[in-house]
């Protein structure tokens, strides 16, 4: 399997609401009746249960649209692109046992023996909760044919963590959401989701609620709801409906009352990103929020939301690792000067900004 195949690149697609959310996820988590989790398991039962799986999919009516990976055959490169991508909890996993099933559909995936016996998982960019959650059922169910998942009446399904039984549903996204940090609204809509049963997840700066990029990733789970998964949907939906009009509005009323400082920070965003030869993560991060401030108040022309998701992706240090063992110094185009790691990847980080943001039109 091609992993840097622009097929499997789920986040250059258009979705609902991009110009908060970057992207959607939704995991169900599945365990085998009479097999310990995976982490209690012998290399024995583990390849028993992958064996189960596997003849599984074997059976379900649409196989033909699912190709299997054995990850302990894969190399440290492959994981690790496949753990940017979100496929597994750990970038370094390659124990005896783990596989996965990749669909005909980009970014949806079935895990076997990573945490849980199978964690179908499903990536979508903007907010996709509604058709991501049908993918994923349908995969569960044809799976349910031929296999009995572990569960109880009292509880729902059973899952290596707590507080994922239940539905054993988790669902997360992530946004961007420089306009209520500019309006010093963040806080308080952080203290509210909190107080709602939802997770605020981020690389917060010490002391402050600022996050690289003003990128948060938000989860919900809701063990109490393990015979109604659609209540799991339909709060997290909720929950993010409120928040997008939140920054909406706070990006509206800056637009209108303070748009000389908006205006320079977009400015700034758009000469750093398509002129640098030389880019950090982080400040790709930082100045790819206010290009999507830019496109939101149409400041900036000729670029798209996808193009902003597909960059958060496609510069982490996972994946341009991966693709300069894959392609080679010269294949990349690298001045022989360049002798650090991290010059080069910052170098890299660079062109891909410049190849998307020199087709774009400033109008300020």
């Amino acid at each position: 399997m091609n992993l840097l195949s622009t097929e499997n690149e789920w986040f250059r697609n258009k979705g609902s609401d991009q110009d908060v959310v970057i992207s959607s996820k939704i995991e169900i988590h599945r365990n085998l009746r009479d097999f310990l989790f995976p982490d209690k398991l012998n290399t024995e039962d583990l390849e028993r249960v992958k064996s189960l799986v596997i003849d599984a999919f074997n059976k379900v009516s649409d196989n033909g649209k699912y190709d299997y990976v054995n990850v302990d055959q894969l190399d440290l490169q492959s994981r690790r692109i496949l753990a940017s991508q979100g496929v597994f909890l750990h970038e370094d996993t390659g124990k005896n046992g783990l596989g996965v099933f990749f669909s005909g559909i980009p970014g949806i995936e079935t895990v076997v023996n990573n945490v849980d016996h199978i964690r179908i998982t499903g990536d979508a960019a903007g907010l996709e909760f509604s058709t991501l959650y049908p993918r994923l059922k349908h995969i569960e169910s044809q799976l349910g044919k031929n296999l009995i998942f572990s569960s109880s009446p009292d509880i729902g399904f059973h899952t290596a963590f707590l507080k994922n039984s239940g539905t054993g549903i988790v669902c997360g996204l992530f946004v961007q959401l420089p306009g209520l940090y500019m309006s010093e609204m963040l806080d308080r809509v952080i203290r509210d989701f909190l107080s709602n049963g939802l997770s605020i997840v981020g690389n917060f700066k010490q002391g402050t609620t600022l996050t690289d990029g003003y990128i948060y990733q938000i989860k919900f789970n809701n063990p109490e709801s393990f015979n109604d998964d659609q209540a799991v949907i339909s709060k997290i939906n909720e929950c993010a409906e409120k928040l997008i009009n939140l920054e909406r509005s706070s990006l509206n009323h800056i637009i209108s009352n303070q748009p000389v400082f908006l205006k320079d920070r977009i400015l700034k965003a758009y000469y750093v990103l398509s002129k640098s030869l030389f880019i950090n993560y982080e400040e790709l991060l930082n100045h790819l929020a206010f290009a999507r401030v830019g496109i939101y108040s149409g400041w900036l022309k000729g670029i798209k939301y996808s193009d902003l998701t597909s960059l958060i992706f496609l510069t982490t240090t996972g994946q341009l690792k991966f693709e300069l063992n894959l392609l080679g110094r010269e294949k990349l185009g690298l001045e022989k000067e360049l002798v650090s790691e991290v010059n080069i990847l910052d170098r890299l980080r660079g062109e891909k900004a410049k190849s998307v943001f020199q087709k774009c039109k400033i109008l300020i």
